[in-house]
């Protein structure tokens, strides 16, 4: 393979193709790249022909673009290409979003990054869509500009170039890497209308959001991800852009889920492993994380957040006094079974296999294979690596014992 980069340029009018080749033309190119480019009519533009020309080419780099945009950043390949030099970059763009709408409609996000000049009124006008001021990672891209590596291979379900790209966006982030808008001092995108177009097939559309829980329809924006095989039962939502859901996870009747103050800022604030089990009427509330990981068992009632009310003010009411922190984080660990009404509040890291006894009240971290009970929740037992036994933790000296045996054998 060559240092080949091949734009796949959507055919549309015959000015909008010139002025699009004008200013590629323009572009300067790294040393050692050449360039080419394949002009595909709007009926052809979809992912079979791609994967096709794909395979017919030598190139290192492909750019997806539709002739009523042009690129006025003659720095932009050389940027970009540089940029994909970090594997972990999967897909670089103009335009994308932390969430996807209900609508399906990215451009109805209101998590939108990047920048660009539409014509209105006989004259371009740069829009910013944030204020980013280096390269973001988003979680779904749209498709004014996307540039990737030749290696790209799209699904050929969904012919239609945007559901395409939301799944593409979506393979990428499961597969560790991301895809990120390409931020330049001033828009580096014109386009020679007074909009974007976005080719959205409703029902491909319809097949990629099926994953998504039907309970989310009343809501403004998806769920940040959810695997596959979930059973939920009636859960509600505050701010569900900001909640992950594993896979394999059975979650009952009105379980809560929220962060509180809707700040979303484009990495989950509530993270719900895979194959885990939480009982009826669980609440979990984040403003800054909560994460609870794989195969967590909860009973009924389980009250869970990262923050307490404020309250030291008298002469407010509680109620409008906010939280005591903004920074804690409360971590569940593997295979925890928290028991009916137990209360975990404020910056709590709970270990992986503990048990933590019904209606307790944990505001203290408990390491690895402990029981806790009361409330304060309190160690009561702990597992001996030694004696491969649980051991009754009756005093201080006990359970210090049991935590240097732990150390010595790490």
């Amino acid at each position: 393979m060559n240092n080949n980069v091949c734009f796949f340029i959507k055919s549309t009018r015959d000015d909008y193709v010139a002025n699009c080749l004008e200013t590629i033309k323009k572009l300067k190119i790294p040393e050692g790249y050449s360039l080419e480019y394949v002009l595909i009519k709007p009926e052809d533009y979809s992912t079979d022909n791609f994967n096709k020309i794909l395979a017919s080419k030598s190139a290192a780099i492909a750019v997806y673009l539709d002739a009523n945009l042009c690129i006025v950043d003659t720095d932009f390949l050389v940027n970009a290409i540089k940029m994909l030099q970090d594997k972990t970059i999967g897909m670089i763009g103009g335009i994308g979003a932390d969430s996807l709408p209900i609508s399906g409609n990215i451009l109805e996000s209101k998590y939108l990054h990047g920048s660009l000049y539409l014509y209105s009124d006989a004259d371009f006008k740069a829009y910013n869509f944030s204020k980013d001021k280096a390269a973001v990672a988003v979680r779904y891209l749209a498709p004014s500009i996307v540039l990737t590596r030749n290696e790209i291979v799209w699904n050929e379900k969904f012919k239609s170039f945007y559901t395409a790209l939301l799944d593409k966006s979506s393979e990428i982030k499961q597969k560790g890497c991301k895809a990120v808008v390409y931020v330049a001092k001033e828009p580096f995108l014109a386009t020679l209308m007074n909009g974007l177009e976005l080719d959205i097939n409703s029902d491909e559309l319809k097949q990629f959001l099926a994953k998504f829980p039907a309970c989310l329809n009343n809501y403004h924006d998806y769920l940040f991800d959810i695997g596959k095989f979930n059973s939920l039962w009636g859960i509600r939502f505050i701010c569900p852009e900001a909640i992950s859901i594993g896979s394999l996870n059975v979650i009952q009747q009105d379980a809560y889920f929220q962060v509180p103050f809707s700040n979303f800022s484009g990495q989950p604030r509530v993270i719900i492993g895979s194959e885990c089990q939480i009982g009826a009427r669980c609440t979990i509330s984040a403003v800054n994380r909560v994460e609870i990981a794989d195969s967590v068992l909860m009973g009924a009632n389980v009250y869970i957040a990262d923050h307490n009310h404020a309250y030291q003010n008298i002469n407010r009411p509680i109620l409008s006094q906010g939280v005591d922190c903004l920074d804690n984080t409360v971590y569940i660990g593997y295979g925890t079974w928290l028991a009916n009404n137990v209360v975990i509040a404020g910056n709590v890291h709970i270990g992986k296999g503990c048990v933590i006894g019904a209606s307790s009240y944990v505001n203290k971290d408990v390491p690895d294979y402990c029981v806790a009970v009361g409330s304060p929740a309190r160690i009561v037992k702990a597992y001996s690596y030694e004696l491969k036994a649980w051991i009754a933790v009756k005093d201080a000296e006990t359970y210090k014992k049991i935590l240097e045996e732990r150390q010595r054998k790490q």
